[in-house]
């Protein structure tokens, strides 16, 4: 049996005796929280979502930057293998920390930088060099809302969505799908490329040019209404935070009411045009481009259609859970 030796109260000091001290908030977390308590943010900024997917390889190179910490410095383009750089995203191309969903001004920007290291003045590799002809090859796609929807569906996404026998308890429900719900934010409609960057530069937000006022309005009772306003409103906005078992009734109704509605952008002409083996450009008269493009539209569809369904049951699945915790609360404490 242990010793125990019994010894005398600690003395604490009196509030005149302790000595005040002034903390500095400072650090990437408080400026996030700064950033949400004024409104210009939101837990969706913040997410891991909108960090940059670079991968690592064996030529990464860090430096200091001025907070201690270690920053990834941009990539050679010209020292890497060709292997190398066809596994680059076009937004690593132009700048290693680009997001995915960076904004025109800083696509340009980027495009700019990149210019100068490797535009053929600088480096005499010709005009024909294909480091340079890639680089313009991301700027001119990236900077075209339409081609840049297209291309943001190719980048590598993880599909997944937990098997209906996972997440069947609370400790582990949270955990597993809220990441899956965070990552298919990206094709949420208020992150929809061709929206984003029409409406940023006076475009009517669809991917086209903008209307003029007065034009194409809707006459009242026309058809179409309730369900695509619906629908359209849900999407226009992030949901609110996934939650956990704190969260109001309120907030969780309106977080299943905006993914029972949700509309995804997501554009599959690339991955069609692919799996197809249809090259457009290639075809040797009109009759078989148009042919070529009923194949890829065909394809496309039932993509599409695939995609609706897979979102469908991640919600499904995720909301037979939270119905039954419901009930189990009910019978806990007696609700009628």
């Amino acid at each position: 049996m242990p010793l125990i030796t019994r010894i005398s109260s600690l003395d604490w000091p009196s509030d005149d005796e302790l000595e005040e001290t002034t903390i500095q908030c400072a650090g990437s977390s408080y400026l996030a929280y700064e950033s949400r308590v004024l409104n210009k943010r939101t837990f969706y900024h913040n997410s891991s979502y909108h960090q940059t997917n670079n991968s690592d390889d064996d030529n990464e190179v860090t430096a200091d930057n001025n907070d201690g910490g270690k920053a990834k410095k941009e990539y050679d383009l010209l020292s890497l293998s060709e292997r190398k750089l066809n596994k680059l995203t076009y937004y690593q191309v132009l700048s290693r920390s680009l997001p995915l969903h960076a904004s025109t001004e800083e696509i340009r920007k980027a495009y700019h930088r990149a210019c100068l290291k490797y535009h053929p003045d600088k480096t005499g590799r010709g005009e024909e060099d294909s480091v340079f002809l890639l680089v313009k090859a991301a700027f001119d796609t990236l900077c075209d809302p339409m081609k840049r929807r297209s291309y943001d569906s190719t980048v590598d996404f993880d599909d997944s969505i937990p098997n209906v026998n996972e997440g069947n308890t609370v400790e582990t429900f949270y955990d597993l799908y809220g990441p899956v719900f965070e990552r298919n934010l990206r094709f949420a409609s208020f992150n929809d490329p061709a929206k984003l960057l029409n409406t940023k530069e006076g475009g009517s937000g669809d991917g086209t040019t903008p209307k003029k006022k007065g034009k194409n309005k809707k006459k009242k009772g026309s058809g179409g209404g309730g369900n695509d306003n619906k629908k359209a409103k849900a999407n226009n906005t992030p949901p609110p935070p996934f939650g956990d078992d704190n969260t109001p009734l309120s907030q969780v109704h309106a977080f299943y009411d905006f993914w029972t509605h949700f509309d995804s952008w997501r554009d599959f002409s690339l991955k069609a045009e692919k799996e197809t083996d249809h090259n457009l450009e290639s075809a040797d008269s009109r009759d078989e481009k148009r042919w070529m493009k009923s194949e890829i539209d065909r394809k496309m569809k039932k993509m599409k259609k695939d995609e609706v369904a897979r979102v469908g049951l991640l919600v499904e699945r995720a909301s037979k859970f939270f119905i039954y915790d419901l009930v189990c609360i009910c019978i806990m404490f007696g609700c009628t």
